[in-house]
């Protein structure tokens, strides 16, 4: 029997990661026109800030089915309400067409234009704090800045929660991930980024609010 988070993560709308970065690519070009202010430019004015998380919560997901994924391919829902624990949830279809649902936490290390003073052993002691014992879920951080760090000197584990992923933009087009689990494995990879996918696009599907 479902539990009632369960519930309610099965009644939300998902999304092909692909998909979900195909829409938002328009508005992202528009968007990093060097005319415009640097809160339009890095999604921190609202509306554009719902497009932030649905981007680094469709790069997540894409992350996730690119490395190690057995069986079908992740979708990817964001949050009903502002006051939820998690950002978003994936979902996968297991071998019985059940679904399996996984609760995530985005962050981001924010552009040093933005605040110099934000640290990733800092965000990372902040989730220590925040979650210390939730084994259940996964915490997506997004690094968002042109910075070259020493993952040797910085503190993971251990970890309070499942697994914690890094994951950054590469300028030749590619996605750096490292991803951490609570049983002291990890992944180091470099990914190329997702195709455009226009042909997957369904006419009058609009984005999720």
């Amino acid at each position: 029997m479902r539990s009632v988070e369960e519930n309610e993560w099965a009644s939300l709308e998902y999304w092909n990661p692909e998909i979900l970065l195909t829409r938002l690519f328009p508005l992202k070009v528009i968007s990093q026109s060097r005319n415009q202010p640097k809160r339009i430019r890095h999604w921190n004015a609202q509306p554009l800030k719902k497009y932030k998380e649905q981007e680094q919560a469709a790069l997540f997901c894409y992350c996730v089915n690119e490395l190690g994924r057995v069986g079908e391919p992740f979708e990817v829902a964001m949050a009903p309400r502002r006051d939820a624990d998690y950002d978003c949830v994936i979902r996968q279809k297991g071998t019985e067409g059940h679904f399996e649902f996984r609760p995530v936490q985005l962050k981001e290390w924010v552009p040093q234009e933005v605040n110099p003073t934000a640290t990733l052993q800092g965000l990372l002691e902040e989730l220590r704090t925040r979650y210390p014992v939730s084994k259940r879920l996964l915490v997506a951080v997004f690094i968002n800045r042109d910075v070259v760090f020493d993952l040797s000197q910085v503190r993971i584990q251990p970890l309070t929660v499942e697994q914690v992923w890094l994951y950054r933009l590469k300028q030749e087009n590619q996605i750096a991930v490292n991803a951490f689990r609570s049983d002291g494995e990890r992944i180091d990879r470099a990914l190329p980024y997702p195709q455009l996918r226009i042909d997957l696009l369904r006419p009058g599907r609009e984005l999720g609010s």
